[in-house]
């Protein structure tokens, strides 16, 4: 069956049912919009830490609790619903990442990064590297 031409009710029908196929149509029809909704709140936080990629995929969160929760019965439009889900999860994620206590995840510097600059082989833990003495008892000697 060729899930392609159905509208979101009938596709929402079919997912509920467990069909894989339906869910992958629903997902890959909804990427567009996430992926445009990502880019957007991605030139606002985009020194938070966070990648394009795990906005996008927070997207697809939202959109899957959009899927799971949405009441065929009560509700008119999947898309509004959908659109909805979707920014209320990118909103959240990009609130988690300015938490404070995320901040030296964010700000952090690779080890294994350039020391110099880019064409430099030296990186950052071949300049750290010291001679320190690690035994107490040679402390006090």
């Amino acid at each position: 069956m060729d899930y392609r031409d159905f509208n979101d009710h009938e596709l929402l029908q079919y997912i509920s049912e467990n069909n894989e196929e339906a869910s992958n149509i629903m997902f890959g029809k909804y990427n567009p919009l996430i992926e445009t909704i990502a880019t957007k709140l991605f030139k606002y936080c985009n020194n938070l830490g966070l990648e394009k990629n795990d906005l996008i995929q927070e997207g697809m969160i939202g959109l899957y609790k959009a899927v799971k929760s949405f009441d065929l019965r009560k509700q008119n439009s999947f898309k509004t619903f959908a659109n909805l889900c979707i920014e209320r999860q990118l909103i959240t994620a990009v609130k988690n990442s300015n938490r404070q206590k995320h901040i030296p995840l964010n700000s952090s510097l690779s080890l294994n990064a350039s020391a110099y600059d880019e064409n430099d082989d030296t990186s950052v833990i071949d300049v750290l590297t010291t001679n320190a003495i690690d035994d107490p008892s040679d402390i006090i000697v």
